[in-house]
């Protein structure tokens, strides 16, 4: 195996049609990586936190607003559908913005995870982002 094939990403999983992940019978949610040809994210990410700069650097930015502004980026950049999502009371939920980002501050061990594939670089290899569509 060379190099190209151990780091050469699939920039259309990473910024495109995306990968999906499934939380059982009939609920995908499909994502873009955070990072990597996902310029959208880099951008975003940098407009979001320049006004917490200061606060970042020194390690004293709110945790409630940082995971406001984390949700609100992932909801804008990452997250870009699902299927079989719902409310708390089992009625479907439409993929938006708005309802990604309460879904992730609702269910911040959903959001931890989605944040771990989003920026997991090996499921977004060519032959790795085959694979995860494939299951």
């Amino acid at each position: 195996m060379n190099l190209y094939e151990q780091f050469s990403t699939d920039q259309d999983a990473e910024s495109g049609r995306g990968i999906s992940l499934r939380y059982g019978e009939g609920i995908n949610i499909t994502i873009h990586r955070a990072g990597g040809a996902n310029r959208k994210f880099l951008r975003r990410y940098e407009a979001k936190t320049k006004p917490y700069t200061r606060q970042i650097q020194n390690g004293t930015m709110d945790e409630e607003v940082s995971r406001q502004l984390m949700a609100e980026l992932y909801a804008e950049t990452v997250i870009v559908g699902w299927e079989g999502v719902t409310d708390r009371e089992g009625n479907p939920l439409q993929f938006n913005v708005e309802n990604a980002t309460k879904l992730l501050l609702d269910l911040p061990e959903l959001f931890r995870d989605i944040q771990g594939a989003a920026q997991d670089r090996s499921l977004f290899l060519a032959d790795a982002a085959e694979a995860v569509e494939g299951n």
